[in-house]
């Protein structure tokens, strides 16, 4: 038998293992590389998709805040029946008659009743503003010693100048008293400022 010995510096080594080893580790490099790309895009896809739930959900959130504010707002919102609008009315008139100077009003009525008439109750009807002039729609009840005062009374207020202006006129049947109880409307004006 024969023995063979490579005495040269290279002896002879199998490298097919090596390679093998190498193009596995490549392989699997590679092949993780593309699984590792494949799930960054598909986390990708699952943030987008979970972000755009959040801002529908808080979308539906904001709606049924806003829903919820316009109902309670609603609620809150001031339920006007008959009896209050009479009332807001009757305070709007007040407000308007309050434009009116009573005291002024008395005043200058006072110089047209005759000396024999008592006035027994004045109703402001309306008053009505004009920049500053004032318009007051008055209904005078008075009564007088005789029936000829309600034509002394119609005469004094035709002599007004304009302060006021005669309206209807009725005169009621004689009081036991002796007195005539008649009713005069009248329109009084006057210029704001004036004194």
């Amino acid at each position: 038998m024969r023995t063979t010995i490579n005495l040269s510096n290279q002896p002879f080594r199998n490298h097919r293992l090596l390679w093998i080893g190498v193009m596995v580790v490549v392989l699997m490099s590679g092949w993780t590389m593309m699984w590792v790309s494949a799930e960054k895009a598909r986390l990708a896809r699952e943030s987008d998709e979970v972000t755009r739930s959040i801002e529908t959900r808080r979308k539906r959130y904001e709606d049924v805040q806003e829903e919820r504010e316009r109902r309670k707002r609603e609620e809150e919102a001031v339920v006007i029946n008959d009896s209050d609008r009479h009332q807001l009315a009757a305070a709007r008139g007040l407000l308007e008659r309050k434009a009116l100077s009573w005291t002024r009003m008395l005043s200058d009525l006072e110089r047209f009743v005759p000396n024999d008439t008592r006035v027994t109750g004045i109703k402001v009807e309306s008053v009505e503003e004009a920049g500053r002039t004032i318009l007051a729609r008055l209904e005078v009840k008075a009564a007088g010693k005789a029936p000829s005062e309600m034509t002394a009374m119609m005469n004094l207020v035709d002599k007004s100048n304009g302060l006021f202006e005669l309206g209807q006129v009725t005169q009621e049947s004689t009081l036991e008293s002796g007195e005539t109880p008649f009713t005069v409307n009248l329109t009084y004006r006057f210029e704001r400022g004036e004194q």
